[in-house]
């Protein structure tokens, strides 16, 4: 009886909810927006995102600059927008977002939920000057804002400019990395300046078979190279389980293609090693290869 009611109380909210957003909230927005706004449709908040990403990855076209920008505007007011901020008479359109340009910094913000929350969308600065003042335009909206979301590094500074322990990580996207080439991928990358290693790997990758082998990898002074070696006897002799606890390792360090890219991303070897994704070589070793790995990697773009 009791699970009955809550799934009636469940299918109750869900149509007063469906109710409210086809009869209220959506003809409100597109009456505001596009009757007597300057939209042409309601595209919705995620479609420039969408439409940038897509330019970007199936033509290669850079989804900040004007052409594509022009393409958004069109599809949101059937026209590109080209703002008179130099015309008191002219009114500025649809512009949602404040931006600060200094000699070593640059900040874009915006508010949302109404006046509830700042987004700050980019924070860049180089000088301690610099970012002192452009977390303190931030700062200035505090009587306001009762919240500022912002996507930073994690060495960001902002969290040492607050008199208060008022900064915390509100969430955490995990990102995906699946390396493809991997001499191109270890050359690419950079290294601590003080490391030089040198190491044999053994790198299994079914759908890579270009990768699976024996590696030779060389770091010092900041760079890496990753170059084919054969194998030795030494090298063939067993170590234990290999990854995922299936037969005999080689004696050199080897990785499928999630053990190496996790390592290539900075995660330690004993973590590697508790979770199955690498086996063999000489734990010994691995604070060597952890920091010439030593990595913290993010990113500040979603997509």
């Amino acid at each position: 009886m009791r699970a009955s009611l809550w799934l009636l109380l469940s299918l109750f909210v869900t149509a007063i909810s469906w109710i409210y957003v086809t009869t209220v909230a959506a003809p409100w927005e597109h009456y505001v927006n596009v009757e007597r706004g300057p939209m042409k449709a309601q595209m919705g908040d995620l479609y420039p995102s969408w439409y940038g990403t897509r330019e970007l990855l199936y033509r290669g076209r850079n989804p900040y600059g004007p052409e594509v920008s022009d393409e958004i505007q069109m599809a949101y007011y059937g026209r590109v927008l080209h703002q008179k901020y130099d015309q008191p008479g002219v009114p500025v359109v649809d512009e949602q977002r404040f931006a600060y340009l200094a000699p070593d910094g640059f900040l874009a913000y915006r508010w949302q939920h109404g006046n509830d929350e700042l987004l700050v969308e980019r924070v860049i600065a180089s000088s301690a000057a610099v970012t002192r003042a452009i977390w303190g335009i931030v700062a200035s909206h505090s009587s306001i804002a009762s919240t500022v979301q912002a996507t930073v590094g994690p060495a960001d500074p902002v969290q040492w400019l607050t008199t208060d322990p008022d900064v915390s990580q509100a969430g955490r996207t995990a990102w995906m990395l699946r390396v493809v080439d991997a001499a191109a991928a270890v050359a690419g990358r950079g290294y601590p300046p003080g490391i030089e290693l040198s190491a044999v790997l053994r790198l299994v990758d079914p759908d890579r078979p270009a990768h699976g082998g024996w590696w030779t990898l060389d770091v010092g002074g900041g760079k890496g190279v990753l170059t084919p070696a054969g194998p030795g006897p030494d090298r063939l002799a067993p170590a234990g389980p290999g990854p995922g606890g299936a037969g005999p390792a080689p004696a050199a360090l080897t990785l499928g293609p999630r053990g190496f890219a996790a390592l290539y991303a900075g995660t330690p070897l004993a973590t590697l090693r508790r979770a199955g994704l690498v086996a063999g070589g000489d734990p010994g070793g691995d604070a060597a290869l952890d920091a010439a790995f030593r990595a913290d990697p993010f990113m500040l773009e979603f997509f």
